[in-house]
């Protein structure tokens, strides 16, 4: 059914498949509260949601639903990794947990998925680096929780009864991903009009940020009818018919929001704001409201205290503590009560390389990885993409990334090379690099009389820009023709659309017939296959290649250590970019000369 704008099918499968079965097993196994809630009965229809209010329950289509596409969001077995495995994740050998983080765009042999993975073979004296990754596997599990655990009583009595009260649901028009979450308190929160490095890594960190500080659960509307301007403006990153992040990406959180909501809901001011990035607090009245809106913040804010204090409290009460309960000897809680400590750590950031928001802070990336779950259908289509693009003999240890960010950025946000001048940084980090590179290989080969004149690296090469694509074909033709050495092999993605533009307002225009979708698909498998390389350098003017590092940094490629490095940190002059608000001397200088 087309209800509006948004699409709110409740498209149930023919026929009982393995996986409802062992689905309503788990609930039944979780749900251990003794409380029955009252009888079905199909002409009854209000007993068949014993959680949910009336008025929530009556709204039908002005009720704010999730994408509910079965051959999108797939089926009821999200619902049970998504919410009903919460409060054991840690259990059963960490499968729970496991099927959180492959809905990330890590790769399989990251570190964030390599759970038994360990640099130390004693668990009572874990390395640092162990500590380390489990912090930070414990924040973004804590994120989680904080959206999903709203929806808990709902989501286990649903799934007892999704055939009993499946026409309740029909008629109602509630989606198998629709809950009310009656008791939570709501943030709701627009995607704004900027690039996607902007919008994730600063709009909407903040708005989790806020969301987490304040104990509220942050929900992402975008195309309503009704509310804030914010609100009713459509993402201009999407143009399926919701026109919002649910085009491609997973939803933040299964509570939803109805119109009468929306219409009633205050809009925090700027003074709101002010207190709530540095304090993580709101003043009584606006904290008894169970909505409301907060127009998205598209620029670096304070990270209140009770962020981590908060995130420390869900890992404690939600993951640590229902580990101690059921495998109390379990050696792994040695390690994780040092990690939970751990996400107390305020961020340390190297004062002698180039700043930016977010950066060293697991936190933020965190945050990132988690916005940035694609929905199941795109999930596979990158899987296609990175599959069908890396050779069968491509080695991640003996990659170097290149993201090339230009059109639009050069010369306006920052300075811009030529292709010809990437290569020949490229050739001088291999030989600068060498020995890292080399000796990595020789490790993880082990082969017979290995030698260090073996080839040379892989560079994969990617960009939004057509014209980098032309100078990188003439670069290559003429080194053929004039004999001239270039012994790497340069990788390219096999579906970038090459837009031309990082502008969501010019995307789209350069007279291709491709959706806004298929743009997203093009940067993120980009972005994905970046994520291949042992060593990167991009330029940290652009927040896409700051989006890149956060991946990078917490190790969400096939290689465990990673190296990226901004443009702006290079050892060569020649190659330190300038952005449009670099203030250093070299900078300024540049400015001065040009003026």
């Amino acid at each position: 059914a087309e209800l509006g704008h948004i699409e709110r099918t409740f498209d149930e499968p023919k026929v009982e498949t393995e996986a409802m079965v062992e689905t309503e097993e788990k609930v039944a196994a979780v749900d251990n509260t003794g409380e029955q809630p009252p009888g079905r009965n199909e002409t009854d229809d209000v007993s068949c949601f014993p959680y949910n209010t009336k008025k929530w329950l009556d709204v039908g289509s002005k009720r704010l639903g999730n994408m509910n596409d079965t051959s999108v969001i797939g089926s009821y077995d999200l619902i049970s990794k998504s919410i009903l495995n919460i409060e054991n994740l840690l259990h059963e050998s960490n499968t729970h947990s496991l099927d959180l983080f492959q809905q990330t765009l890590c790769h399989s042999k990251s570190r964030l998925l390599a759970l038994d993975a360990s640099e130390s073979d004693d668990s009572k004296n874990p390395s640092d680096e162990d500590i380390k990754t489990w912090a930070f596997r414990l924040i973004y599990m804590a994120t989680h929780i904080h959206q999903h655990l709203p929806a808990l009583a709902e989501a286990r009595d649903r799934l007892k009864h999704s055939q009993n009260c499946k026409s309740n649901m029909e008629s109602r028009q509630i989606g198998r991903f629709d809950f009310e979450c009656p008791n939570a308190k709501l943030l709701v929160v627009s995607l704004g009009k900027l690039g996607l490095g902007a919008v994730m890594r600063l709009g909407a960190v903040n708005a989790l940020i806020a969301g987490i500080a304040s104990n509220r659960t942050v929900v992402f509307v975008n195309n309503a009818d009704h509310g804030a301007k914010t609100l009713r403006e459509p993402w201009p990153l999407s143009s399926c018919e919701r026109l919002d992040m649910q085009c491609f990406y997973m939803p933040a959180t299964p509570c939803t929001v109805t119109e009468r909501e929306l219409r009633t809901a205050k809009l925090l001011q700027r003074g709101d704001l002010r207190k709530l990035f540095r304090t993580g607090e709101l003043d009584s009245d606006l904290e008894e409201q169970r909505v409301l809106v907060m127009n998205q913040v598209l620029r670096p804010q304070r990270t209140p205290p009770l962020l981590r204090q908060n995130i420390k409290k869900i890992i404690d009460e939600h993951i640590i503590r229902p580990l101690e309960v059921q495998q109390g000897n379990d050696p792994l809680l040695s390690v994780l009560l040092k990690a939970a400590n751990r996400t107390l750590d305020d961020v340390v950031v190297d004062e002698k390389q180039y700043s930016y928001y977010g950066k060293a802070s697991n936190v933020n990336h965190a945050l990132v990885f988690y916005m940035m779950r694609p929905n199941p259908y795109y999930a596979k289509r990158l899987e296609k993409i990175l599959n069908g693009t890396l050779h069968s003999g491509f080695d991640p240890n003996m990659a170097m990334g290149l993201p090339i960010r230009a059109s639009d950025k050069c010369n306006t946000e920052s300075e811009c090379l030529k292709f010809d001048q990437y290569m020949a940084l490229m050739d001088r980090t291999w030989e600068d690099r060498k020995s890292l590179f080399l000796g990595s290989l020789a490790d993880n080969n082990g082969r017979k009389g290995f030698q260090l004149e073996s080839p040379k690296s892989t560079i994969i090469v990617t960009s939004e820009s057509e014209q980098v694509h032309d100078e990188q074909e003439l670069f290559l033709k003429e080194s053929v023709g004039q004999n001239r050495s270039f012994p790497f092999q340069l990788v390219n993605n096999n579906f970038d659309l090459h837009q031309g533009t990082g502008d969501p307002a010019s995307m789209g225009s350069n007279g291709k017939n491709v959706s806004l979708e298929d743009i997203m698909l093009s940067s993120i498998s980009s972005l994905q296959l970046q994520l291949q390389a042992r060593y990167t350098v991009g330029n940290c003017c652009s927040n896409f290649h700051l989006l890149l590092f956060d991946f990078l940094e917490e190790g969400c490629g096939p290689v465990r250590d990673h190296h990226p490095e901004c443009l702006q940190d290079s050892q060569y002059p020649e190659y330190r970019l300038c952005c449009l608000w670099s203030k250093n001397e070299e900078c300024l200088l540049k400015k001065n000369a040009t003026s």
